[in-house]
């Protein structure tokens, strides 16, 4: 689920909606809707 906009998703959503994160410097799960970086998003299987 993403803490940004309360997205639920399953986890393969999250994964394939990957991008570059100026967070932490590499390429990650995002969040499908709002792309907010999986920092901001608990995902649970």
């Amino acid at each position: 689920m993403c803490e940004e906009c309360y997205y639920k998703g399953d986890k393969n959503e999250f994964e394939e909606n990957r991008s570059y994160c100026k967070e932490c410097v590499s390429e990650h799960a995002m969040c499908p809707k709002c792309g907010a970086p999986y920092h901001s998003a608990s995902i649970t299987e």
